[in-house]
């Protein structure tokens, strides 16, 4: 609220100075303002300003009220969210393929099965402090290697887990079956987001690459997915939570604390499942919960909750 009241003085105190010359320059400084659906009507608003059609002061007054209303009274579109590993592209089968090398590095010290839990055992205790991603990986499992070899892993062996981390940081991004024609689809008739959790740098280089940036209005990059986040990102956003869809492939991180919420969730299952986001099906959701096998489905989804 106080940035919407300092934008509307800007625009106030402008009027004094101009009626018609300041628009575009008030446009400029305060474009965060004029992103997304909801704003469209601002941004001609301006175009007809610098073009005389209204005094700058009437637009003043114009804006900041379609900006107050907005605030306190969230839109009725229906606003979708989409996961983005394992969602939009591939991330698991990634780290799969890593965890085979790993496996067979450490074969000569220990079988799988306890490769397999002392490195998640010891993920999960760092999580706290590396949080999610590839480099929290790479780090753990050069951790849990010195531990299973009890020191006798190389200096070599350590310098490829910290090559195979490098080889994950800059894998190709590639888009999972149908997800590009189906953002197109539902872009032009909806407001797209993407909440993410993961490494910033890293999440930011895979949307970058991935091609489907200008699909979203906004993207958020969270270190944890749970009900205070999405709670965080509605109010940010000014999203009423029965107008929400989210959908991912994590039903612990995607689905669940959208729905405790009051919103809907899709889940889309992928081939792999990280052990951390297994999670037991909602029972009961009200119409709220709905599984499908592909992105692809996500028109006939909207069309049956209209």
């Amino acid at each position: 609220m106080a940035e919407i009241a300092e934008f509307a003085a800007g625009l106030l105190s402008a009027a004094r100075i101009s009626d018609t010359g300041t628009a575009q320059s008030i446009k400029t400084r305060h474009n965060k303002y004029f992103m997304g659906t909801e704003c469209d009507n601002l941004r001609a608003t301006l175009c007809r300003a610098n073009s005389h059609y209204l005094p700058l002061r009437t637009l003043a007054v114009f804006t900041a009220l379609r900006l107050l209303i907005a605030t306190i009274m969230p839109s009725r579109e229906l606003v979708i969210a989409f996961d983005a590993d394992d969602t939009l592209w591939h991330n698991e089968t990634i780290f799969e393929q890593v965890h085979e090398r790993y496996r067979e590095m450490l074969s000569r010290y220990h079988d799988t099965e306890t490769v397999n839990r002392t490195l998640f055992a010891t993920e999960m205790r760092n999580l706290d402090l590396y949080g999610y991603g590839v480099k929290g990986f790479t780090l753990s499992a050069i951790e849990t290697a010195i531990q299973l070899t009890e020191g006798k892993i190389s200096t070599a062996e350590i310098h490829r887990l910290l090559e195979l981390g490098r080889d994950m940081l800059a894998h190709p991004v590639e888009l999972l079956d149908g997800v590009a024609e189906t953002l197109a689809a539902l872009a032009a008739e909806h407001r797209l987001l993407v909440i993410t959790k993961g490494d910033l740098r890293d999440q930011e280089r895979k949307i970058a690459k991935s091609g489907l940036a200008d699909f979203f209005s906004h993207v958020e990059i969270v270190s944890e997915k749970n009900e205070a986040s999405y709670a965080s990102i509605l109010r940010r956003h000014s999203i009423r939570a029965e107008r929400f869809l989210m959908v991912g492939n994590s039903l612990k991180s995607d689905i669940l604390p959208v729905l405790a919420l009051g919103g809907t969730g899709v889940h889309i299952p992928y081939a792999l499942t990280w052990a951390h986001e297994h999670a037991v099906a909602p029972p009961d959701a009200a119409g709220r919960f709905i599984e499908v096998a592909s992105i692809r489905e996500m028109p006939a989804v909207l069309a049956g909750l209209r």
